[in-house]
């Protein structure tokens, strides 16, 4: 199994010290694994809107991916 973070921080969520909102968003990621790992495993892999990391303002900053195709 492979868990992939992508987290783009260029945004003003993230001006100044960028830590606070990066580390509200890494906590969100425990849930968004167990809400893939309870996903039955499809011939599709489109992501859905419960894999988006959102900053504060609501705007889509990253995603997460469990690929489960290693187990």
């Amino acid at each position: 199994m492979r868990i992939k973070i992508y987290l783009e921080c260029d945004n003003d969520a993230f001006s100044g010290n960028p830590l606070p909102e990066i580390t509200r968003i890494l906590e969100t990621v425990p849930g968004k694994i167990r809400k893939q790992m309870a996903r039955k495993p499809s011939a599709c892999n489109a992501p859905e809107s419960s894999d988006k990391l959102m900053d504060i303002n609501g705007n889509t900053v990253g995603r997460l991916n469990v690929d489960r195709s290693r187990d």
